[in-house]
C-alpha cells in the first residue's frame, strides 16, 4: 500500500513448509537439515534392511507436500539350481526378501535344511544334496571288505576270505537311498572239496580245504588212499597205495632173481610182469594200476634190466616181454596214476627211462659180440615205445626209417611218426658202431617237465613231443657234426621251444632236464628240429603259454598311434633345445638329447622291423638291434642318474664325465649283446613270430637284468636326491607347499628315466598277459610326453629361455626401429638444410 508518508509498505515471499515428513512403511526419513522442512528440503530415504527404494530422497514442494518413496523388498530372483535335488517356491509368485522356497532331494540323498529363504543381499540361501550315509562296516571273521570310495549312497563294498576260506552269501554289498547296506554281511566258511568220483571210481564225499583223507583199498587190494582237499577247495590226485595180490606175486619174483637166475627165471619174471601190466585184460577202471603198483613195477623192471645187462641174459623173447612191460606201464590208462606220482615227487617215470636204457646197452651188447640169435639188427615196436639196435659201417644213422615194419595197427603211431633222429657218418670217423635208438611216445604225464635243479628253482615248462634216446657203441663224448633230432608237437599251441636232456638224478636226488650242448636249430607250431653235440634222452620243453597275436591290428593300431605321439613330443624336445642350446646347455641336456635319439631309434626299429619274420637273417639283425638299442637306452638312463649323483655329492667340482659316460652308455650295450649272441650263436634272437629276444632258458636277463639294474640305481640315486635336498637350509625355510613342490619336481625330472614302461616289452609275446602289450604301446607314447612335459613345459631353465630369447628379440627390434628413425630424422634434416641454401642463394646471389 502507498503509504501516508508516499512510501510503499514492504511485503516477503518466504518458503513454504511442508511440515513434518510423513512414515514411509518398512523405512524412515531423515531430514537434510533437522531444522528445515520448507520449500526446497531435502530428506534422505533409508529403507529396513531386505528393502530398497526408488529413490534415494525426497523434496519439500511447492505445493507445501513432501514427495513420495516406497521401500520395496528386494528381489532374489528365480531359485538356483541344486545337485541331487530341485527347489520349489511357497508362492510361485513371490521371489522377493523372505520369500521360502522348500528343498526336496533325489533318493539316496538328504539336505541340510528343509527350506531356503530370498537373504536381504537379494541372494537365496544354499543347500546341499549329500549323499545318505550307510555307516562303517566291520571285517568278517578270516576276511575282509573294500570300499571303493565311502561309507555313502552308491558305495560299493567288495568282501574277499582268507585262502582256505570262501564267502557265504553276497559279496559285495552297495550302500541303498534307505541309508542301510543291501542284503547281509556274508560269512567266511572254510572251503570245501564237494563229491568227487575219481578215475578209479572212489567217491570221496566233502572235505574241509587243507584236510586230507585216508581210505581202506578196494576189496582184493592191500594198503590204503590218501587224497587231500588243497587250499583252494580243488582236489589233490588220489595217492593210491595200493597193491593187489598178483603185483605182489610179480614183486616176489623179482626179488627172487640172484645171480644164478637163468633166462627162463627172468621171462618168466617178465612174462607175469606183462599179463598184470596188459592193459586190455582190465574190466574195469578199479583194475588199474595203482600208484603203488606202478612204482613198484618200474623198480622192478630196473632190477631185472640190471641183471640182464650185467649177467648178459637177454634173448629176443626177454626183450620183446620187457619192451611190452615198459609199454603197459607207459599207456594212457595210466594217465591219472602217473600224474599223481608226479605230485608225489615219484621217480618212477625215470626208473622206466633207465631200465630201458639198461636193456638197450644189454642188447648192444650181444649185437656186438655176435651172439646167436640176433643179426645186424633188432627192432622192437610197442604201443608206447619202440627201439632198434643196429650194426651201423661208415655211414649215417637215422632212426626211424622207412623200411621198418609194424605188426599191428596199434604200431602206426612209430610208422607214421614225424619225429626222428639223424647223426651224420662224418661224426662215426671210421668207426664201426652198434646204435641204440628209442622213441617214447608220450612221456608228458610221466617224466615231470620241469628244468628243476639243486636249488629247487623251476622254469615252469611242458614236455611237448615224444623221447627220443640215442646212443652208440664205442661211445663218442663230443659229436662233430651234432646229432640232429627232429620232434612232432604234442601241442600246437605253445612256444619258445627249449632242446633238453634228460639228467638223471641219485637216490636221494630226482633227476631233471638240461640243455647244455643242445640248441634250437627251427621250431614252428607243429615240429622242432634240435642239435645236440652228446648222445642221451632228448625232449623238447616249451613255454606253457598261447603266443599273442603281435599281427593283430589293434594291438598294431595302438603300438602306431602311441609311438606316433612319443616320436612327435621328442622331435618337439629336440627343436626346444636345438632353439634354446644357448641358455640350456649342460651335460645332463646333452645326456638327455642322446637318450632322446636312442629312444627315436628304437621306435623306428621296432615298427618297422617286429614282424620281419620272413627272413630269419633279416629277423636276427632286428632283434639283436632292438636289444641293442634298448640297452643303449638304459644305459643311457643309468649315466643321467650318474651325473645327478654326481651333482648332487660333488657341488663343486670342475671336470666334466661327459665323454666318460656317453663312452658308457653307447659302448656297453655291444659287450652284453656281443656276449649274448657269441654264447648263444644267435639262438633265441627272432622266431617264426616275432624278431625280439625269446622267452625261453635265460636269454631274456640279458635285457631285463640291466633293466632291472639302472631302475633300482636310479631309485637310489632319487632316495638320496631328497635326503639332500631336504638337508638344505633353505628347504628348510621354505613352506610345507613349496617343499612338495620340489619334491615332486625331482620326482618328475628322475621317474620318466626309470624306463619301466620298457621292462613290459619283454612280455610283448605272452598272450597270458597280453594286456601287457596294450599298456606297452600306451606307456610308449606316454613316455615322449612325459619327457617333453618334464624337460620343456616345467623346465624353469627353458621357459627362462623363452623369454630371454624374447627379450633379446625385443631389444633387437627396438635397435633396428631406432637406427631407422635416427637414419630417417638425418635424411629429412639433409634434405631441409639443402632446401633453405637454395633459397638463400636464390635471394642473395652472393651466397654460396
Amino acid at each position: 500500500m502507498c503509504q501516508a508518508n508516499g512510501t510503499w509498505s514492504t511485503a516477503n515471499c518466504v518458503e513454504k513448509d511442508c511440515g513434518t515428513i510423513p512414515a514411509i512403511i518398512n523405512g524412515k526419513y531423515t531430514l537434510w537439515n533437522t531444522s528445515k522442512t520448507t520449500y526446497g528440503s531435502l530428506a534422505h530415504v533409508t529403507c529396513d534392511t531386505g528393502y530398497e527404494s526408488n529413490v534415494t530422497l525426497i523434496m519439500c514442494r511447492a505445493n507445501a507436500s513432501w514427495e513420495n518413496a516406497i521401500c520395496n523388498p528386494k528381489g532374489c530372483g528365480s531359485t538356483p539350481t541344486i545337485l541331487n535335488g530341485a527347489y520349489t517356491l511357497l508362492n510361485t509368485a513371490n521371489t522377493t526378501y523372505e520369500s521360502l522356497a522348500n528343498v526336496t532331494c533325489e533318493a539316496g540323498y538328504e539336505s541340510n535344511t528343509s527350506q531356503i529363504m530370498c537373504q536381504a543381499n537379494a541372494t537365496w540361501e544354499h543347500a546341499k544334496c549329500i549323499p545318505k550315509d550307510c555307516g562303517p562296516l566291520s571285517k568278517p571273521d578270516n576276511g575282509d571288505v573294500v570300499l571303493n570310495a565311502s561309507t555313502k549312497y552308491e558305495a560299493v563294498a567288495n568282501y574277499s576270505c582268507k585262502d582256505g576260506f570262501q564267502p557265504v552269501g553276497d559279496i559285495s554289498r552297495i550302500c541303498q537311498n534307505t541309508s542301510t547296506w543291501s542284503g547281509v554281511q556274508p560269512i567266511c566258511a572254510k572251503k570245501v572239496c564237494t563229491a568227487n568220483t575219481d578215475s578209479r571210481g572212489m567217491d570221496w564225499g566233502n572235505i574241509l580245504a587243507g584236510e586230507m583223507r585216508v581210505k581202506s583199498c578196494e576189496a582184493g587190494f592191500t594198503g590204503y588212499v590218501t587224497r587231500k582237499c588243497l587250499e583252494d577247495g580243488d582236489w589233490q590226485l588220489p595217492n593210491y597205495n595200493c597193491t593187489r595180490t598178483a603185483v605182489t606175486n610179480v614183486l616176489i619174483a623179482v626179488k627172487s632173481l640172484q645171480a644164478n637166475a637163468t633166462t627162463s627165471d627172468v621171462l618168466d619174471a617178465l612174462t607175469q610182469i606183462s599179463n598184470v601190466t596188459n592193459q586190455e585184460q582190465k574190466p574195469n577202471a578199479s583194475s588199474l594200476l595203482t600208484n603203488a603198483e606202478i612204482a613198484s613195477i618200474s623198480s622192478s623192471l630196473e632190477t631185472v634190466a640190471n641183471l640182464v645187462e650185467e649177467k648178459g641174459l637177454v634173448t629176443p623173447d626177454i626183450a620183446k616181454n620187457f619192451f611190452k612191460s615198459a609199454s603197459n606201464l607207459l599207456d594212457d590208462q595210466n594217465k591219472g596214476s602217473w600224474q599223481s606220482m608226479q605230485e608225489s615227487k615219484s621217480n618212477g617215470g625215470e626208473k622206466v627211462l633207465s631200465a630201458v636204457d639198461k636193456l638197450g646197452e644189454a642188447l648192444r651188447n650181444k649185437l656186438q659180440n655176435g651172439t646167436d640169435g640176433f643179426n645186424t639188427s633188432i627192432t622192437i615196436i610197442e604201443t608206447n615205445v619202440a627201439m632198434e639196435v643196429k650194426r651201423v659201417k661208415r655211414q649215417d644213422v637215422q632212426f626211424p626209417t622207412t623200411n621198418i615194419t609194424t605188426e599191428s595197427s596199434k604200431d602206426d603211431w612209430f610208422k607214421d611218426s614225424q619225429s626222428s633222429i639223424r647223426l651224420d657218418a662224418e661224426a662215426l670217423g671210421n668207426t664201426d658202431v652198434v646204435v641204440t635208438a628209442i622213441m617214447y611216445k608220450d612221456m608228458s604225464d610221466i617224466l615231470p617237465p620241469s628244468s628243476e635243479d639243486i636249488t629247487g628253482s623251476t622254469s615252469g615248462t611242458v614236455l611237448n613231443g615224444p623221447v627220443l634216446s640215442f646212443s652208440i657203441f664205442p661211445k663218442i663224448e663230443n659229436l662233430d657234426p651234432p646229432v640232429t633230432l627232429v620232434f612232432k608237437h604234442l601241442q600246437t599251441n605253445l612256444s619258445s621251444a627249449s632242446c633238453s636232456y634228460w639228467k638223471f638224478g641219485r637216490p636221494e636226488q630226482p633227476g631233471y632236464w638240461d640243455n647244455d650242448g643242445c640248441k634250437v636249430q627251427t621250431s614252428n607250431d607243429t615240429i622242432t628240429v634240435c642239435k645236440c653235440d652228446h648222445l642221451t634222452n632228448f625232449a623238447v620243453l616249451m613255454s606253457p603259454f598261447v603266443e599273442a597275436d603281435e599281427q593283430s591290428s589293434e594291438i598294431r593300431l595302438v603300438s602306431i598311434v602311441g609311438i606316433s605321439v612319443s616320436s612327435f613330443c621328442l622331435l618337439l624336445t629336440i627343436i626346444v633345445f636345438a632353439k634354446l642350446w644357448r641358455y640350456v646347455r649342460s651335460d645332463r641336456s646333452i645326456l638327455l638329447l642322446n637318450l632322446i635319439s636312442a629312444l627315436l631309434i628304437s621306435y623306428g626299429i621296432f615298427i618297422g622291423g617286429i614282424d620281419r619274420t620272413d627272413n630269419k637273417i633279416v629277423c636276427t639283425v632286428v632283434a639283436a638291434a632292438l636289444h641293442y638299442i634298448y640297452c643303449a637306452v638304459f644305459c643311457l638312463m643309468l649315466a643321467e642318474g650318474i651325473g645327478i649323483l654326481r651333482e648332487v655329492s660333488l657341488v663343486f667340482s670342475q671336470n666334466s664325465p661327459l665323454r666318460q659316460l656317453l663312452v658308457f652308455a653307447w659302448g656297453v650295450p655291444v659287450i652284453i649283446v656281443g656276449s649274448t649272441l657269441s654264447i648263444t650263436k644267435t639262438n633265441g634272437y627272432g622266431n617264426d613270430h616275432y624278431c625280439w629276444l625269446s622267452l625261453a632258458r635265460g636269454l631274456r636277463w640279458a635285457f631285463v637284468g640291466p633293466a632291472l639294474f639302472v631302475i633300482l640305481f636310479n631309485v637310489i640315486v632319487l632316495i638320496l636326491l631328497f635326503k639332500k635336498m631336504f638337508a638344505l637350509k633353505a628347504m628348510g625355510e621354505k613352506p610345507i607347499k613349496d617343499k612338495i613342490k620340489t619334491t615332486l619336481w625331482a620326482l618328475c625330472v628322475l621317474v620318466p628315466l626309470m624306463g619301466i614302461s620298457w621292462s613290459l616289452g619283454i612280455f610283448y609275446i605272452n598272450e597270458s598277459a597280453s594286456f601287457m602289450q596294450y599298456v606297452f604301446a600306451v606307456c610308449n607314447g606316454l613316455q615322449g610326453v612325459y619327457i617333453f612335459v618334464c624337460n620343456c613345459v616345467l623346465n624353469k631353465k627353458v621357459k627362462d629361455g623363452f623369454e630371454r630369447e624374447r627379450l633379446r628379440r625385443l631389444n633387437k627390434s627396438m635397435t633396428s626401429s631406432f637406427s631407422l628413425n635416427l637414419h630417417n630424422v638425418s635424411k629429412e634434416s639433409t634434405s631441409e638444410r639443402r632446401n633453405c641454401d637454395k633459397d638463400n642463394t636464390e635471394s642473395d646471389p652472393s651466397v654460396s
